[in-house]
């Protein structure tokens, strides 16, 4: 049963305790008691009504610091964030109305993909350049081709059934909406290599090759819709499961292809003559 509060109708509580909540002219900040020092800071809002807590969402605790994570490469790929500009943590979480813990786990992650370098005890952008991003094209051309053919033998009809749900979630995605386009992108493919490939190595290709196959998409050139996107998807699948492993293999290269070509098309006019010093 959830922990007794004092009354309070209908309040609306960021889950990170002690957060400040901007009222009229005025901050509140509210001390929970210790039975709720447990929850995670990124488990969503709390709805306080007839005096329980109860949680308004399922959001994992890893969600907050993804969105950050998000959103700050994406600045650095697109170059709102120029190369060699500082990165301090206080100001980031700031701009970006958050705690400081998911921005620092937000700046790990990209000091370990190599977005940002620390020299001595700052952290400076290191943004990608054109060069970088014709190698991903390349190393994803490559991997999708792959999995696609080792998909067509190995998947089964209800790997099959998982794939074309998260394609039909495309749909689910608002007009406008970038990163929940670019996450359900992601799970799409995703799936796709776990059809493919062993477990272990689909899970390394999760953790530690996807997101540098989705920066072919994910920078600044524009976006298809969520339907042109289903579309493309439905028939990426259609082709994945069609038995023939060389027509699967083919489709899936040519749309990995026509994805990296746009975006190091709209990377290279954006950032004229700009490369990795090679």
């Amino acid at each position: 049963m959830a922990p007794r509060l004092p009354e309070l109708s209908h309040l609306r509580i960021a889950s990170s305790l002690g957060h400040h909540l901007p009222g009229a002219g005025l901050s509140l900040r509210l001390r929970l008691p210790s039975e709720l020092t447990s929850l995670s800071p990124g488990c969503g809002l709390l709805a306080l009504t007839r005096g329980f807590v109860t949680p308004l969402s399922t959001t994992p605790k890893t969600s907050l610091a993804d969105s950050v994570y998000r959103a700050l490469r994406r600045e650095l790929i697109d170059g709102a964030v120029v190369a060699g500009a500082r990165l301090v943590e206080v100001d980031i979480a700031e701009r970006m109305r958050a705690s400081r813990t998911p921005v620092r786990e937000a700046l790990r992650r990209l000091e370990s993909e190599g977005f940002v370098q620390r020299r001595g005890t700052r952290l400076v952008a290191t943004p990608l350049g054109p060069d970088d991003l014709r190698d991903i094209a390349l190393l994803r051309v490559e991997l999708d081709g792959l999995a696609a053919r080792l998909a067509v033998s190995r998947a089964t009809a209800r790997d099959w059934e998982r794939a074309q749900q998260l394609v039909d979630a495309l749909l689910l995605v608002p007009d406008g909406d970038d990163d929940g386009l670019a996450v359900t992108h992601a799970k799409v493919h995703g799936a796709i290599y776990a059809m493919g490939f062993s477990p272990r190595v689909s899970h390394f290709v999760e953790n530690h090759v996807l997101s540098y196959i989705e920066l072919a998409l994910s920078t600044g050139a524009p976006r298809s819709s969520p339907k042109s996107s289903y579309k493309a998807h439905t028939a990426l699948l259609r082709a994945l499961s069609s038995g023939d492993p060389r027509r699967a293999e083919a489709v899936a290269r040519d749309h990995a292809r026509k994805g990296s070509r746009v975006a190091l098309r709209s990377v290279v006019e954006r950032n004229p003559g700009r490369g990795n010093g090679r």
